[in-house]
């Protein structure tokens, strides 16, 4: 206990992703067997039992499990989560951050038109996504259209206005607001390289706001891709520096981790449903 403070006062924070207890999960993805090696969480919850098999090509399966989150419409996998925490908490809201990982299967539109494996494609085709959503019709049902909403209420605004602004200045108030209230433009998508494995990474972040989601995207077949969501939740900016380091270490940590191999009919998934390693 004495040692856990010691290094927890050196850091600066407790908590966080713990590569000395981990475990390994497994799960069938239709010809694919996908294995994660994860630190155990420091939340404690009431965690359901862990789905193992996802026949996402089987008619109906996807739509009948698809859940959604703005422009994200996917399959969930599984999800690990990790709180950062003060040497010494003051009360109930004194954590630092959250920070999580959610596993996910997508599918692309039957019109999309380029195969999940082109990663020039479904670099390019990430962002749009995200514009498009954000920057395209109101859907007040699905929260699409956010900044359209931004603009239009903006320049409702002004138009009641004896002096107005300028056309530039009104821009640049607009692009102010979506910065800090909508979504704004967000990086290229990259590519990255984990344990060899080429995966299309992109981020969605605001200016100034430390708060931040990474994505790590892979083929699973011509119209389905995996998805790695790592959410870095900032519940206290002041203390942000203390475990971001930290936060990206683990997460380069996980992705090193992840094996995707072909799954064969003589291997049975739920004899390996126990098989986790404990350090």
């Amino acid at each position: 206990m004495i040692g856990y403070l010691i290094k927890g006062m050196w850091r600066g924070f407790v908590g966080g992703p713990d590569f000395e207890h981990v475990e390994t999960l497994r799960f069938s993805l239709e010809d694919k067997l996908l294995s994660i090696t994860v630190p155990k969480s420091n939340i404690v919850t009431n965690e359901p039992s862990r789905p193992l098999n996802f026949p996402y090509r089987m008619k109906g399966w996807f739509d009948d499990n698809v859940e959604r989150e703005q422009q994200h419409c996917y399959v969930h996998v599984d999800s690990e989560l990790w709180m950062y925490l003060p040497v010494i908490p003051i009360g109930a809201s004194s954590e630092y951050g959250m920070y999580s990982l959610q596993l996910r299967i997508i599918r692309l539109a039957d019109n999309t038109g380029f195969s999940a494996f082109d990663q020039s494609a479904l670099a390019k085709h990430v962002i749009e996504d995200y514009d498009n959503f954000h920057n395209g019709p109101i859907d007040d049902s699905i929260f699409a259209g956010w900044n359209t909403e931004i603009i239009k209420r903006m320049k409702d605004e002004q138009a009641t206005l004896i002096c107005p602004l300028d056309p530039e200045m009104l821009e640049n108030w607009i692009q102010s607001d979506i910065n800090r209230n909508g979504y704004p433009p967000i990086a290229p998508a990259e590519i990255k390289t984990f344990n060899d494995i080429q995966w299309v990474y992109y981020q969605e972040t605001k200016p100034k706001f430390p708060a931040h989601n990474d994505f790590y995207c892979i083929a699973l077949d011509d119209n389905h891709y995996l998805e790695c969501c790592f959410s870095h939740r900032v519940d206290r900016n002041d203390k942000h520096k203390k475990w971001h380091k930290h936060a990206l270490s683990a997460q380069n940590r996980l992705m090193n981790s992840i094996v995707l191999s072909d799954y064969h009919e003589e291997q049975d998934i739920l004899e390996h449903a126990d098989d986790t390693l404990t350090v």
